[in-house]
């Protein structure tokens, strides 16, 4: 088509990314629409196989179409019902396999990259030996010449992945390129057999800073998120499993303006089923198991009712008041984030003192609620203690989240573990002003 390669050189785009069919004209190639200028008389759709009428897949997220608003005018209500009686088939075949669908994030989520140049000499050498010194037979750290990246990934990814398969469709989505997002899928899944292509990357979204259920096959009742970033999706919140940061490498810290030594530094890394991804695997097998539970039961499912349910129990049985973290004089106590947080957690929150009162949450020492509660032997906690309970999932040690003046109270404090490092600490004392 001269005229269109025309118009599109007009436009500044290379003709040869473009993919005619004879009816339609696809966009091939690392093209994201978001970088496309406007076309007049062309619209654009995501997942072009899943809207393409020549095409018989099902696949989504392998470029952007083009759709002749003219020519298709007609055509696109049914193109459309058809997409839709797509998801909701697919969506019928996954619960029919009594499975949910799980949506993860990579980098800080399921492993941590670094570029060798953002490392030192001294850093990329104890890497090498590492390297070197792991498992051949269980790899976490790999050396990706052709990225320029070391890679590593978070313990017990594997074991998650596995125990994680059986109950949940998996999906990556990452913010990344598409060869990135491949790369990293074939160091998580080297059969191939977990992912099975089912990956999305940058140029696959159809928004260019955030994420979106758009593009996962099947409806946002049966999707979980995994992901360390809550503001990429503005849409999905009650979905969404918000990871503690993943901080493997002294780059990663120093990309989020942490201070203080890394966990390859240290010499250390998480590990175990009380880590967040052990924490993690948890709270899907009790959504997924109280999510078929109902449907079994003739009632109306949904995985954002049963999330919310499992947050709901970590801190049940706790009455918590605020101290020094609330302004006083705020017009709405309950909006604000931390009550909120506490509620959501299932804790009963109160601006008043009373005998049921079982922690004081307290941004400062010395105040009258926190005087009042180490009289009684009540917990006083900072709010980086919340944080912590709603990353892991379950009711964190107190004495580990002591405010200045309890510590003496706690000589002899548990010592701190690999799966919650004093970089989480770090982390969480920035969450609350």
């Amino acid at each position: 088509n001269a005229a269109f390669d025309a118009d599109l050189r007009r436009r500044k785009i290379d003709p040869s990314v473009v993919l005619y069919t004879d009816t339609d004209v696809l966009f091939a190639g690392d093209v994201p629409k978001r970088d496309l200028p406007p076309l007049d008389g062309y619209a654009f759709a995501g997942g072009l196989e899943l809207f393409s009428p020549h095409k018989k897949s099902s696949s989504l997220n392998t470029g952007v179409m083009l759709i002749d608003v003219a020519r298709f005018e007609s055509e696109l209500p049914g193109m459309l019902e058809y997409a839709e009686r797509l998801r909701s088939s697919d969506l019928e075949r996954v619960l029919r396999e009594r499975r949910l669908r799980l949506v993860l994030d990579l980098d800080h989520t399921v492993l941590n990259s670094a570029l060798f140049s953002e490392l030192s000499d001294e850093e990329n050498a104890l890497l090498a030996r590492r390297l070197a010194a792991q498992d051949p037979a269980a790899p976490e750290l790999f050396r990706l010449e052709r990225l320029g990246l070391w890679t590593k990934l978070r313990p017990p990814v594997r074991e998650f992945l596995r125990e994680a398969a059986p109950l949940y469709e998996l999906w990556i989505y990452t913010m990344g390129d598409r060869r990135y997002a491949h790369e990293m899928a074939s160091l998580l899944d080297p059969s191939g057999t977990l992912f099975d292509g089912r990956i999305i990357s940058s140029q696959d979204s159809t928004a260019r800073k955030t994420k979106d259920l758009d593009v996962v096959l099947g409806c946002e009742s049966a999707a979980l998120i995994l992901d360390d970033s809550p503001s990429v999706w503005p849409r999905h919140g009650r979905n969404l499993l918000v990871m503690e940061r993943y901080h493997y490498h002294p780059s990663s810290l120093k990309s989020f303006k942490i201070a203080g030594a890394s966990l390859s530094a240290r010499e250390t890394d998480e590990h175990g089923p009380s880590g967040p991804l052990g924490s993690a695997l948890g709270v899907l097998q009790k959504v997924h198991a109280r999510y078929f539970a109902a449907r079994d039961a003739g009632r109306a499912a949904d995985v954002r009712d049963e999330l919310a349910g499992v947050r709901a129990g970590v801190l049940r049985g706790a009455r918590i008041v605020f101290s020094g973290v609330i302004p006083l004089g705020l017009p709405d106590p309950p909006a604000h984030p931390v009550w909120r947080e506490a509620a959501e957690l299932g804790a009963a929150c109160s601006l008043e003192l009373d005998t049921g009162v079982t922690h004081v949450v307290a941004g400062a020492d010395g105040t009258s609620k926190v005087l009042w509660a180490r009289e009684r032997g009540k917990c006083v906690v900072k709010p980086a203690w919340l944080r912590a309970c709603g990353y892991l999932w379950r009711r964190v040690e107190e004495e580990r989240y002591a405010a200045d003046g309890h510590r003496a109270a706690h000589a002899k404090q548990r010592q701190r573990s690999a799966h919650e490092p004093r970089a989480l600490d770090r982390l969480l004392g920035q969450g609350y002003g």
